[in-house]
């Protein structure tokens, strides 16, 4: 059985997972159970977006399709959640407002850790409100995939320059709890992980060429993907 759609937010320690995941796969997956573990997460909610402000859609899969395929994915994890709060609200699905959301959501000691890759975190200096984003969630900056074996550079020290070049020189790194504090902000978390090198854009390019992607996301994903006939 597929899991469901999840609007509690319930835990101690919450990941907010946000993407278009289209389509989700492996890769997603794995960074996710790393970042569970390596940050004590009581549970991390994969949101997917409805209208995503940095990015065309124009080979976006509808939402009700991408949000089925996470169902999916995630079907049987007791700490992986679903929520379709983004696909709920109309207009573009601006970070801020999801976590104004969740934030009205959760007890007051929760703490909020908003996952996402290095490249997106290097822009969040241009996303809408970003100043009260970093105030109300912490930030989970998880490192490029390695490509070809190459090691892509020192997260630690990639985002030391980008928090005090662009955001503030308050951000100091914090060495006992791995984190970069800020006299205002919440803490950033640099999480090194060990992600496989798979992108929804090359999944979609090897189903417009007719070539298989069963080893890139879950059975039951591809059987979605074929049964719909996504992406062609």
């Amino acid at each position: 059985m597929p899991t469901k759609t999840d609007n509690s937010f319930e835990g101690r320690r919450i990941g907010l997972f946000g993407g278009t995941f289209n389509p989700i796969h492996k890769g997603h997956l794995t960074a996710a159970s790393q970042v569970v573990r390596l940050l004590e997460l009581d549970r991390i909610y994969f949101i997917p977006c409805a209208t995503p402000p940095h990015k065309t859609a124009r080979c976006l899969a509808p939402g009700k399709h991408r949000l089925s395929m996470i169902r999916l994915a995630l079907a049987g994890s007791k700490k992986m959640h679903v929520s379709d709060l983004e696909m709920q609200r109309p207009g573009p699905s601006f970070s801020i407002d999801t976590i104004i959301t969740v934030r009205g959501k959760v007890k007051p000691e929760a703490a909020l850790f908003f996952i996402l890759g290095l490249d997106a975190f290097l822009s969040i200096h241009s996303w809408k409100d970003w100043f009260r984003l970093m105030s109300e969630s912490c930030m989970a900056v998880m490192s490029r995939p390695v490509q070809n074996d190459k090691v892509t550079g020192n997260l630690v020290k990639q985002l030391e320059t980008y928090l005090n070049s662009t955001l503030s020189l308050d951000y100091i790194y914090d060495e006992l709890h791995r984190c970069f504090r800020h006299p205002e902000l919440q803490p950033v978390y640099p999480v090194e992980i060990k992600p496989l090198d798979i992108s929804s854009s090359h999944i979609r390019n090897c189903l417009k060429n007719k070539l298989p992607i069963e080893a890139m996301v879950p059975k039951a994903v591809a059987a979605y993907i074929k049964e719909k006939g996504l992406y062609l």
